[in-house]
């Protein structure tokens, strides 16, 4: 039997008003140095039809690692979104924040409409960080800012190679 049972409404927050830019279900307002490549992710995207189901939405910054033990998750950030997108953002955030390249993405190649889940994983994070720069203002911020957007570039050039070709393949 399949028990269906919305979320609750989140809190009004920079998460929340992230994720729901990154889906199309509010209008962005980008206004700091990652607008151009924020609006060029939002012409990639392209319907979804995997089901929404509960997922974690910021997984990357929330297990707590150590040497002899498991990982443990110390957050959950509940989201209805397709069972990949989590995938996706932990690559995104792997890619932005740890140096990882594009030899990641084969991982997760099984996860359908992955491309379009990162779009929006990437669309996340960075509209994130657009909000965070936008009430701080800060040089520090902006330049965190900027670092993403550079490590990002790798991955925008590969979405839209992938995107302009149809579903995800030949991955790296």
């Amino acid at each position: 039997m399949k028990i269906d049972r919305p979320l609750p409404p989140q809190p009004p927050s920079i998460y929340t008003v992230a994720d729901r830019v990154s889906w199309d279900e509010e209008v962005a307002s980008w206004r700091g140095p990652g607008t151009k490549t924020l609006r060029s992710l939002q012409r990639l995207k392209r319907p979804i039809e995997a089901p929404s189901q509960l997922v974690h939405g910021d997984m990357a910054g929330n297990i707590l690692w150590h040497d002899n033990l498991d990982p443990a998750v110390i957050d959950f950030s509940p989201y209805r979104r397709p069972a990949g997108y989590t995938q996706a953002g932990v690559i995104v955030d792997a890619i932005l924040w740890h140096g990882a390249d594009l030899a990641l993405l084969p991982v997760a190649e099984a996860v359908a409409e992955l491309d379009q889940l990162v779009v929006r994983a990437l669309m996340f994070r960075l509209t994130v960080s657009d909000l965070v720069l936008q009430r701080s203002g800060s040089e520090q911020q902006r330049r965190s800012v900027e670092a993403d957007l550079d490590h990002a570039q790798p991955l925008v050039a590969w979405l839209e190679k992938q995107i302009g070709r149809g579903p995800a393949h030949g991955l790296p």
